[in-house]
């Protein structure tokens, strides 16, 4: 009786791999490093999300090795936030252009390691109300 049941999932087996579709397998293609804009924006949203004020320093982007973060790529950033004067370090990861998060970061992170830069400060926005604000400070003709 032992030998009929393992015959028949012997059977079973082997015609459930004769079912399976000949779909090609899409190959890996690893992240690649984001874009030097896309790295300075994912590095002022990461300053904005933790609340960096003052002086707010930053990496160049690397492949994080080990990657310990929800992305393949890191960058650093450094600063203080309003709430202390004490100034810690970020990091910020990025798969290909996309900005996946930050945190905090820790020893194997290598940022402590890493040279910093001050973070060019954000363009200005144009829009209706900068117009408005600035036709107020413009002086005046005529009077």
């Amino acid at each position: 009786m032992t030998k009929d049941w393992s015959l028949a999932a012997i059977m079973s087996a082997a015609s459930l791999a004769s079912c399976t579709p000949d779909v090609p397998m899409t190959q890996y293609v690893p992240p690649s490093a984001p874009s030097p804009a896309t790295a300075l924006a994912g590095a002022r949203q990461a300053a904005e999300e933790e609340a960096l004020v003052g002086l707010i320093e930053r990496s160049e982007v690397r492949e994080a090795d080990p990657p310990l973060g929800p992305g393949r790529y890191v960058l650093c950033v450094r600063g203080a936030n309003k709430v202390s004067a004490i100034r810690r370090t970020y990091a910020v990861f990025f798969d290909n252009d996309d900005y996946k998060g930050a945190r905090m970061s820790v020893i194997l992170d290598g940022c402590e390691k890493q040279a910093f830069a001050p973070m060019p400060p954000a363009e200005p926005a144009s829009g209706p109300m900068t117009a408005q604000a600035s036709s107020r400070l413009r002086p005046r003709q005529g009077r």
